[in-house]
């Protein structure tokens, strides 16, 4: 199955890099739980913590049999902070 990102990609794709190992946390990154982190890569992250960056949920939307007209919009107006509503719904409603 196929997936287009309409909003998040630079932010998919540092994810999937940290995870791959291809650069560290940022050089401020501030400790966790007494543990310093600052420029650590994926790798030298303890078992645990790797767990939970491996298991952590990120909130997805999926739209289903959308035009690409209606998936332009929505990705025009995420760019420029437009609330977005759902379909068929009265924003006063």
């Amino acid at each position: 199955m196929k997936f287009d990102v309409v909003d998040g990609q630079q932010r998919i794709r540092a994810i999937c890099e940290f995870r791959d190992g291809k650069y560290g946390l940022s050089k401020d990154a501030e400790a966790i739980d007494g543990n310093p982190f600052a420029g650590v890569k994926y790798q030298e992250l303890s078992f645990d913590l790797r767990i939970k960056w491996d298991t952590y949920d990120l909130d997805v939307v999926v739209m289903d049999e959308v035009a690409e007209d209606e998936t332009r919009e929505v990705c025009l107006r995420l760019q420029n902070g437009t609330f977005l509503t759902a379909r068929g719904v009265s924003p006063d409603a």
